[in-house]
């Protein structure tokens, strides 16, 4: 997913309310905002999403999924402003990295100091371009701090990419080898992700160019493969002893539907998930596996089609078997428990027509 961060507008179906931008210091907050603190705004954007949860979402006669293939995910930024854990540090597990632009960017959402796409990317090797291209910037993230150090887990199977993102992290750590802690925040695993892993179990993996978007298991078309360790999201997380994940990003080019059923421990604690849906590739497990089915397995999370244009439709309140229609699109979840659920709904809502 490529994220566009904007001021955000908060707003009802009617009427938008106040903008809030939040800026910040190196283990302080700096704030502007209408309604006064953070802690403010947070219960504001509480109440708000509160009543709306209450209200049935107007489902469309026809939505059309397939306009979700490269999301507009200007939530996010709703998504920080309005977060009431401030006290534990965020810990982020994305499977099929690429680039490392999403994790990078979600890095420094929680600390800009060390963490920015602008300067994470001139240091990446020569690379295939983006599937998705990256918009232009022109307004920075919403950021926060206070939460104690943050850490991504960045798992890439193609062996050239894996290779080349190993490389561009030594570079970009280069001109701060006095901070240890930086050093430690962005792991990178070169491993294969699927539901299941044993002793020296292997897949062959498209060996393509770095950078490439396009292949996944079982989708070499013929080209050159290598043997690549599978794991799964569990074991690595439990290998790492982390007690928590707060964001878990899957983008593998079919095999989204064996990594979640390889992460059910992890989705315990997940706060926040986003994953591609590939039915239309027929060699992958997206073929085998029904988008109801993996939707039934994520009966905690409350999920919406992730729109081009920053919309956000419910996938399972406005259920159409259309929705199993293979094409490229992402479904975004958040837990039903947890603010950031109300935030994606709020959102959803205001933005219905996008």
């Amino acid at each position: 997913l490529i994220y566009t961060p904007l001021f955000l507008i908060l707003a009802t179906q009617s009427q938008a309310t106040s903008v809030l931008q939040v800026t910040s210091k190196r283990g302080s907050w700096s704030t502007k905002t209408a309604w006064g603190s953070v802690k403010d705004l947070a219960a504001k954007v509480q109440q708000t999403a509160a009543k709306e949860l209450g209200e049935k979402f107007k489902c469309k006669k026809q939505f059309n999924h397939c306009n979700s293939n490269c999301p507009d995910a200007t939530w996010v930024d709703a998504m920080i402003q309005a977060d009431n854990d401030v006290k534990s540090p965020k810990a982020i597990v994305n499977v099929g990295c690429n680039k490392a632009s999403d994790a990078v960017e979600w890095l420094h959402r929680w600390d800009s100091a060390r963490w920015d796409l602008p300067r994470w990317l001139p240091v990446l090797p020569p690379m295939k371009g983006f599937a998705c291209p990256l918009s232009e910037k022109t307004v920075p993230p919403v950021v926060a701090q206070g939460a104690g150090t943050p850490g991504a887990v960045c798992i890439e199977a193609m062996p050239k990419t894996a290779a080349a993102l190993k490389t561009a992290l030594a570079k970009y750590l280069l001109p701060h080898s006095n901070d240890t802690e930086l050093a430690t925040q962005l792991d990178m695993v070169h491993a294969a992700v699927s539901n299941e892993e044993a002793s020296g179990l292997t897949v062959d993996f498209p060996d393509s160019a770095p950078g490439t978007e396009v292949e996944g298991m079982n989708q070499s078309e013929g080209g050159p493969t290598r043997p690549v360790i599978v794991r799964t999201v569990d074991s690595l997380v439990k290998e790492r002893a982390l007690p928590k994940v707060d964001i878990l990003i899957i983008d593998t080019e079919g095999a989204d539907p064996l990594v979640l059923q390889g992460s059910t421990d992890t989705l315990k604690s997940v706060r926040y998930l986003e994953f591609e849906v590939h039915r239309d590739l027929v060699k992958a497990a997206w073929s085998q596996i029904k988008l109801r089915s993996v939707m039934d397995g994520l009966a905690d999370f409350d999920c919406y089609w992730a729109g081009n244009q920053g919309s956000l439709y419910p996938v399972m309140e406005c259920w159409e078997d259309t929705f199993e229609n293979g094409c490229w699109s992402n479904i975004v979840c958040a837990r039903k428990t947890d603010v950031w659920s109300r935030v994606l709904r709020s959102h959803a809502k205001a933005h219905a027509d996008a």
